[in-house]
């Protein structure tokens, strides 16, 4: 019996390549560069803050990556939320804490219901689409994107960075260093 090999690493450009980063950030990845180093620098730009976002939600594992977005929304979300934007922020924390199938087809559903124009709504989106089957029950699987949930994750935490535009530099610059703290293993569910 052979034993289970551990996935290759994936390089910036394979992790980038989905996710429209701008032609800027694009400049930045040299061969060889390695995903730290290139999210780094990233990073040091303000101006790439929104790129250096995009890159970690898919370099991260997809369950802390939903962790990160489901911190940074509990902390960026201040203005009443809709019953809706509530329910989904709840089923994603639901799914956090224990990622079964139920709780991913509940969160799908509360991500459907919220929309996805907004932060709690992609942000379940993430989550939804981070396994299962896109099919209806019964037919066979249809595995999503693998970068599916980057890119709804990312979108969740640039809406709601970009819904307050005089501090948007501010919550672009809070979610990465909260995004250090997760991959640092600092900030755990």
């Amino acid at each position: 019996m052979k034993a289970p090999t551990k996935p290759t690493p994936r390089t910036p450009a394979e992790i980038a390549k989905p996710l429209n980063l701008s032609e800027a950030a694009q400049q930045l990845l040299t061969p060889g560069i390695a995903v730290r180093a290139y999210f780094e620098a990233l990073a040091a730009k303000p101006d790439l803050a929104e790129d250096a976002i995009k890159l970690l939600a898919g370099a991260l594992p997809k369950r802390e990556g939903v962790w990160w977005g489901f911190v940074c929304l509990k902390e960026s979300l201040k203005e009443p939320l809709s019953e809706k934007a509530v329910k989904a922020l709840a089923d994603v924390e639901k799914w956090i804490r224990n990622p079964t199938e139920p709780n991913r087809k509940a969160v799908a559903a509360s991500a459907e219901a919220a929309g996805r124009d907004n932060g709690p709504g992609c942000l379940a989106s993430a989550a939804a689409f981070s396994g299962g089957s896109l099919s209806p029950p019964r037919q066979p699987v249809v595995k999503p994107p693998e970068h599916l949930p980057a890119i709804f994750l990312a979108t969740a935490m640039i809406i709601v960075a970009k819904s307050d535009s005089k501090n948007t530099a501010a919550h672009l610059a809070k979610f990465l260093g909260l995004g250090q703290q997760v991959t640092a293993g600092q900030l755990k569910w």
